[in-house]
């Protein structure tokens, strides 16, 4: 009877006191399903790290904004820009070379064309002596014929002397790249000797550019902004340029001591001493025979000297030249340092920035797995409900 009646007890009795405390510790409840909410959770934060790893592949930053690293971030904004300013450089510098290739080639064509002058005028040394009877005239016009030495052997050789000097002008009106013609210095207040063309060729930190000057006076063929003294014994060099000079380019005429002087004999310009401006002198040989004969002086003389102020010209201009090339080495090692630093600045970025594609695509596998895990324990926690119901059953 006893046992009959303890077995009367409430139904909720009959669980032992750990089998109620497991009960109640793992409780459901129809309005709030934790174990859902820790799922959920987890999923959350599964698909916030996926979505960065899937930035990090599209874009291959591990570092794409400062909110990802502060430090890395300005550092590698800082060494974009000095790469930016260094690619400008890069192209500056090619622009300088480009100048550079143009101007060495004019002076190398008008060195050779006053070579070939120069062999020329010794050719038509030994020739017999001309006839002439024309006057030269007004500088700096004279008759553009002279019936007497037009037919002499010596005029045929004139001819083409005067061919290769309407050269020379050709090659140093068109010695041009960019806008830039280094062989003709126009007017702009300063003459060749105190004007100088820069080059930028480097950048530093802080905003310092590093340049490099070329005087003009080594490349000038011709001033066309002297306005010195007339009489000057700067022929063919800085003041009136290579084949200028401060005083009538053109002519050649008799010193008071009776020595041709040739030094001004370049049909090529023709100066008042206040402006320079193109000549029209067709001749070199005519002029130098004239005066000699009229000066009673043997005209092998004048051949000797205009000779030797062919050399100085091309003794000048090979000078010139070798100054010119020395720039165009220095440029050409600064832009192998310019490509080589370049280069140096675009590892460092992406030593700081650059994803490791390698690990981001085993990272994100390994993110979409959990993601896959984390949405099936959502979806067990979720079907707790199901089974509620079916005690409800």
């Amino acid at each position: 009877m006893n046992d009959i009646q303890s077995d009367r007890r409430p139904w909720g009795t009959a669980f032992s006191r750990n089998q109620a405390q497991t009960f109640q510790g793992g409780m459901t409840s129809i309005r709030t399903n934790v174990s859902a909410i820790a799922a959920l959770q987890t999923l959350r934060s599964v698909d916030a790290s996926l979505d960065g790893a899937q930035r990090t592949i599209s874009s291959g930053l591990r570092v794409q904004s400062a909110s990802d690293n502060a430090a890395y971030w300005s550092i590698a904004t800082s060494m974009r820009s000095d790469k930016s300013v260094l690619s400008t450089v890069s192209d500056s510098i090619g622009i300088a070379k480009g100048i550079l290739d143009v101007t060495y080639n004019g002076m190398d064509k008008v060195r050779s064309e006053l070579t070939t002058i120069k062999t020329l005028v010794v050719g038509a040394r030994d020739l017999p002596t001309p006839t002439t009877t024309q006057s030269i005239g007004t500088q700096p016009y004279w008759p553009s014929s002279d019936p007497a030495f037009d037919q002499s052997e010596m005029a045929k050789v004139d001819r083409e002397i005067v061919q290769h000097f309407d050269q020379i002008s050709t090659i140093i009106r068109s010695s041009s790249f960019s806008g830039v013609n280094l062989l003709v210095h126009q007017a702009d207040g300063r003459s060749a000797s105190s004007s100088t063309i820069e080059f930028v060729t480097g950048y530093t930190a802080g905003g310092g550019i590093q340049k490099t000057s070329l005087s003009l006076a080594d490349t000038t063929m011709v001033d066309y902004n002297y306005n010195g003294p007339i009489i000057s014994p700067q022929f063919g060099q800085s003041e009136g340029g290579f084949l200028g000079g401060p005083y009538f380019v053109g002519h050649t005429f008799i010193s008071p001591s009776g020595v041709p002087n040739v030094g001004r004999a370049f049909p090529l310009t023709y100066d008042f001493g206040t402006s320079v401006f193109d000549s029209q002198l067709k001749d070199l040989l005519r002029p130098l025979e004239w005066w000699a004969q009229t000066g009673g002086t043997d005209p092998k003389v004048g051949f000797d000297v205009l000779i030797s102020e062919l050399d100085k010209r091309i003794e000048n201009i090979v000078a010139g030249m070798s100054k010119v090339g020395a720039v165009q080495t220095r440029l050409d090692h600064q832009d192998d340092f310019i490509g080589k630093l370049t280069d140096t600045l675009a590892k460092g970025v992406g030593r700081l920035v650059d994803a490791d594609m390698n690990q981001a695509s085993t990272r994100i596998k390994a993110l979409q797995t959990q993601q896959q895990l984390a949405i099936q324990s959502l979806s067990i926690a979720n079907g707790k409900s199901e089974s509620i119901m079916q005690l409800i059953k």
